[in-house]
């Protein structure tokens, strides 16, 4: 199991919003920025008090983990390039129909939108 980087920094996610790439998808919404001092990617991912209580906002955090997890594992090579990502989880993603296969696709097209993946 290949470790996942998290970005704990406030101001990372910060500079992302404003001056990072942007997907926005009907389940997550996907921030990227290439940073060349990084070895590995780093995540982070954001669900606001707006949505849900605690136990929605954590179900939609382990699907989103989940849903890259999945990524990594496919051998796509997401994790080894130099980039900071952020998912913002979406009203859709707090519903209980939502699966980890529909943030999946999600993230998948999302990524290409960007580039990331080719």
């Amino acid at each position: 199991m290949e470790k996942i980087f998290t970005i704990k920094n406030n101001t990372v996610f910060t500079r992302m919003y404003t001056k990072g790439k942007s997907s926005p998808q009907s389940t997550v919404v996907v921030y990227c920025r290439k940073n060349p001092s990084l070895k590995k990617a780093h995540i982070g991912i954001t669900t606001s008090k707006k949505m849900g209580g605690a136990v929605e906002r954590n179900r939609a955090r382990r699907i989103i983990r989940e849903a890259y997890r999945t990524l990594i594992l496919e051998g796509s090579g997401i994790s080894d390039t130099p980039y900071y990502f952020v998912f913002v989880a979406r009203k859709k993603c707090f519903l209980k129909e939502t699966r980890m296969q529909d943030v999946y696709r999600d993230m998948k097209r999302a990524f290409f939108e960007l580039g990331v993946l080719s």
